[in-house]
C-alpha cells in the first residue's frame, strides 16, 4: 500500500456478518481493501436438546457497537458509506408487535 492511508479515498462499503458466536463488521474501500473490523461477542442457549436461541437484543448491541467501531477506526463519516452487505448464518424469523417489540 505503499504507506497511503487507504481510509482517505472514499466511497466505502460496510459489510456485516452475524454469525453464531459473534457479530462482525468491516469496512472496505471500492478496492476490496479493509479498512477498518471489529466484532462483537454473545452468547447462545440451548434450553433443550437441539434447541438453539439468541438474544435479538444481542445482536442490535452488538450491530451499534460494531459499526461505530468501525467508523471510530476507519475515522470517516457515515455519510462515506455508500453501500452494505448484511449476511446471517441462518434464516431467522424475528416476530415483533407493531412497537418493533
Amino acid at each position: 500500500m505503499g504507506g497511503k492511508n487507504i481510509a482517505t479515498n472514499p466511497p466505502f462499503i460496510i459489510g456485516i456478518d452475524c454469525g453464531t458466536e459473534s457479530l462482525r463488521t468491516g469496512i472496505f474501500n471500492l478496492n476490496g481493501e479493509i479498512v477498518a473490523t471489529s466484532a462483537y461477542s454473545y452468547k447462545t442457549y440451548f434450553p433443550k436438546p437441539g434447541w438453539a436461541e439468541q438474544r435479538p437484543e444481542d445482536w442490535w448491541d452488538g450491530l451499534r457497537y460494531t459499526v461505530q467501531e468501525c467508523l471510530k477506526k476507519a475515522k470517516i463519516e457515515i455519510k462515506e458509506i455508500k453501500g452494505i452487505c448484511i449476511d446471517g448464518t441462518s434464516s431467522t424469523v424475528l416476530p415483533v408487535d407493531i412497537k418493533g417489540i
